[in-house]
């Protein structure tokens, strides 16, 4: 649960990321959002999930579904995200998702 494994597994999952600035500040958030206790040894990851999902954002905070696309002037339409739509915008959100399903929902049925 220290920052130093989540960095860890940052850089090995996408080592493109290594040297963000933001980083730091981004695994703080992560840790204080997720709950430690529902991802169990899977925690770490979890937060490396969300921080690099983040990163891998829309800078522009685009995250849902294109809705529309136009070719004059460009302009690209996005639906408003709603429930889990803003972790299905990526890649690492999809695999957070999947931990989230496979602990959470497991611990609540009692299916672990």
């Amino acid at each position: 649960m220290a920052a130093v494994e989540v960095t860890a597994l940052i850089v090995g999952l996408a080592p493109q990321y290594s040297s963000n600035v933001a980083l730091p500040a981004l695994i703080t958030l992560a840790q204080a959002q997720l709950e430690p206790s529902a991802f169990g040894t899977s925690y770490d990851l979890a937060c490396a999930y969300w921080v690099l999902h983040q990163l891998s954002g829309d800078p522009d905070g685009a995250a849902g579904a294109v809705t529309s696309i136009r070719n004059g002037d460009q302009a690209i339409g996005y639906a408003a995200p709603s429930g889990d739509d803003d972790l299905e915008s990526s890649h690492w959100g999809k695999k957070l998702l999947g931990l989230m399903r496979t602990n959470i929902i497991g611990c609540r049925t009692g299916y672990i």
